[in-house]
């Protein structure tokens, strides 16, 4: 019952599968199963389908430059304050001249980016968004506009921040990547 208890308060969508073959068999579970039950697919359906864990989304975010420099103990905090967020077509993830709050990893979909209306580029699975914006802490130089349904991974700033106060390793693993961003552009 605990065990159970501890599944549904925690909405652990991957242990789904082990709470549909427990099944509430036992009149003494039927209760707390049922509720772990619906607590779990409830929130798994809010957010689309199954949430990432921790270790995929330090694994994800390792894939790109920004992060491939940062040990994965560190990348584990940054992971940690991470959450997924789902758009649709036409909608805006942040505005040209718009404070920049937050960093954004595409998971899949693709993103538009426009200057005074116009497409410069396109930005899809496992591409960064805001980044730069967001570690100097000024405002985007484009707009991000979703062209297809698209889930991505929001940092926040402050929290990202806060990952690197408390750990030296994600400071070292930016600085580094950001170095080897200004070699290769010059």
């Amino acid at each position: 019952s605990c065990a159970l208890h501890a599944v549904g308060m925690a909405r652990l969508t991957g242990m789904l599968p082990d709470l549909d073959e427990l099944g509430p068999q036992e009149p003494l579970l039927a209760e707390t199963w049922s509720w772990a039950h619906q607590r779990v697919t409830a929130h798994r359906t809010a957010n689309g389908g199954d949430m990432l864990s921790l270790l995929e989304k330090v694994d994800l975010l390792r894939s790109t430059r920004l992060f491939e420099a940062t040990p994965t103990q560190s990348l584990a905090r940054v992971a940690a304050v991470a959450s997924e967020l789902q758009w649709a077509a036409q909608q805006v993830v942040y505005r040209e001249n718009s404070v920049a709050e937050s960093i954004f990893f595409v998971l899949e979909g693709e993103v538009e980016l426009l200057r005074a209306g116009k497409v410069l580029a396109r930005g899809g699975p496992r591409q960064v968004l805001g980044g730069l914006a967001a570690l100097s802490g000024g405002s985007h130089a484009e707009s991000a506009i979703v062209s297809r349904p698209t889930r991505a991974l929001r940092i926040g700033r402050d929290e990202f921040f806060d990952a690197m106060a408390d750990d030296f390793g994600v400071t070292q693993g930016i600085v580094k990547a950001l170095a080897g961003m200004a070699i290769g552009a010059a």
